[in-house]
């Protein structure tokens, strides 16, 4: 079976293949974008979009959803954020992590416009006039020019500005995020007013064929604003994470979802129609819980599945008290689920209270696992650390490792680590005695056991390997072309962060768990979906 996705540069990913008694299947299709943010039509009449997380653009045809990469994840331009395109089809593209606004001429050419705008977010064109803001406490917005002239402030002071248009009175109208407003400044001259306030976290503003103002809010809903009194009527209600807009020429109006990188179409009369599906960013850690729900630390939220394969998203960064940007999840024995985040932070956390936070500041944090008394297992892959997180504080199980990446508990209560540095997996016993389990391998990340069973995926060779702790049969490859990281011929980008939300670097990391059933449930970061492997009666 082959698997066609657009990420990581529109490779077709090879056909996955298990070993003879093996048997595969999804348990989460693939995904087309890694994540969705900026949204533009380009000259060619296709939908632009920004896929910060993975570090691409991708073009989309609104009449059949097809989808073709136009910057791939090792292409010069890095986490881009939002596009705009001028007169004569230069594409404008702020990189937010990087403090970045590039330019992707019509050739293809890639040239840098400015690289000192911090936060650099919303990006949008009059003409043949490029305007930016950024997206920061104090933040500004800004006319940048092409042509090497010294850019001009229009406006500073502006708290967390996001995706801005220009309107039909010459003003620019932006949000002011955290502060639920909507507001606007003249493009040549005055002052910043207010039009509309009391939303919920609106994250882009765009104008219709007809000049009508519409603004996205990240909780889901697309309103239609009258920026003279400044009331609003709800034209569309889509599921959390929408992060911006963008208008067909024909009325048709499309919104991103940064969360789970769907577009969405909504027609005149306010009917919404899926172009691009949802699916996962990631997904990074994984786990499962004693009735099969899978939970997936998918970046800017976490995805639980149930065992007929529907996505929910009860918790994301939209939501207060979310813990930040996740890579690591472990379900804990009260059914509570343990977060780590890129920051550092291994935090429980559960949907409507504030996450409780029981170490903050590890060094590389990666994969995490609960153990049967409520401890949390942690990899930190930078200071090369094993530890024991519990509620009274942090201690080191094992020291000196290289790079450690994924860790699995034993029924006897010893831990099984992998080395991404060493290419190794090893099994420390309860007495601290340790073992290797195996070695040569290229990249080790995800690790998971049952009974007398381990298994690790090699994120370099795409293999998952399977050996006994007891050493009673020799270890095996019991699946190749596992589509997690990127395909072969792509390189990757590692996103730096956001600044002042969610420090970096993101680091990739591939898991696996094992359900109930015996299953092994691999999480394809490759590809955005999520594939169970299972020893055949």
């Amino acid at each position: 079976m082959n698997e066609t996705t657009t990420r990581y540069g529109g490779h077709v990913v090879d056909e996955l293949g298990v070993a003879p008694g093996w048997s595969w299947t999804h348990v989460a299709p693939p995904s087309s974008l890694v994540g969705a943010n900026g949204l533009v039509f380009g000259p060619d009449g296709d939908l632009y979009v920004a896929e910060g997380h993975g570090s691409e653009i991708s073009a989309i045809d609104t009449r059949d959803g097809s989808v073709r990469n136009i910057s791939r994840s090792d292409d010069p331009i890095e986490c881009p954020d939002d596009l705009a395109f001028d007169a004569d089809g230069t594409m404008y593209v702020t990189e937010f992590a990087l403090g970045r606004v590039s330019m992707r001429h019509p050739g293809g050419e890639i040239s840098v416009l400015d690289a000192d705008v911090p936060s650099a977010n919303g990006v949008t064109t009059h003409g043949d006039r490029v305007f930016v803001d950024e997206f920061r406490p104090g933040g500004r917005i800004m006319e940048l020019y092409p042509d090497g002239r010294e850019r001009r402030v229009i406006a500073e002071g502006v708290d967390w500005p996001n995706g801005l248009a220009v309107g039909p009175d010459d003003h620019l109208y932006y949000p002011s995020v955290f502060a639920g407003e909507l507001w606007k400044v003249g493009i040549d001259a005055g002052s910043p007013e207010r039009v509309a306030s009391g939303l919920s976290s609106p994250t882009a503003v765009k104008f219709s064929p007809e000049g009508e103002l519409y603004a996205s809010l990240a909780g889901g809903d697309v309103l239609r604003v009258d920026p003279r009194s400044g009331s609003t009527v709800v034209v569309a209600s889509l599921p959390q994470g929408s992060d911006n807009l963008a208008f067909r020429r024909d009325g048709w109006l499309f919104v991103s979802n940064q969360l789970n990188g769907s577009i969405v179409g909504i027609d005149h009369d306010g009917a919404s129609t899926v172009l691009i599906s949802p699916g996962l960013v990631g997904p990074f850690g994984i786990d499962v819980a004693p009735d099969g729900t899978i939970c997936a630390a998918d970046a800017l939220s976490y995805a639980v599945l149930s065992q007929d394969g529907v996505i929910d998203r009860p918790g994301s960064v939209s939501i207060p008290g979310f813990p930040g940007v996740l890579r690591s999840v472990t379900y804990l024995s009260d059914g509570r689920l343990a977060l780590g985040t890129t920051a550092g932070g291994i935090a429980v956390y559960r949907p409507g209270s504030d996450a409780q936070f029981l170490a903050e500041g590890i060094n590389g944090l990666m994969g995490i696992i609960s153990t049967r008394d409520g401890e949390i297992i942690a990899a930190a892959s930078e200071s090369g650390e094993i530890l024991r997180v519990d509620t009274t504080g942090v201690a080191v199980l094992a020291t000196g490792l290289a790079r450690p990446m994924g860790v699995a508990v034993t029924a006897d209560g010893g831990v099984i680590v992998s080395e991404s540095g060493s290419g190794q997996l090893r099994y420390f016993h309860p007495d601290g005695s340790s073992k290797l389990l195996l070695t040569g391998l290229g990249e080790p990340h995800g690790v998971a056991a049952s009974g007398d069973d381990a298994y690790v995926i090699d994120r370099q060779t795409r293999e998952l390997h399977h050996v006994a702790l007891s050493g009673r049969i020799p270890s095996s490859v019991i699946a190749k072309n596992v589509p997690v990281g990127p395909a072969a011929g792509v390189g990757e980008t590692i996103v730096a962060g956001l600044p002042g939300l969610a420090p970096g670097p993101w680091l990739p990391f591939a898991d696996l768990a094992i359900a109930p059933d015996g299953s092994v449930v691999v999480g394809c970061d490759g590809s955005g979906g999520i594939i169970a492997v299972k020893r055949e009666p």
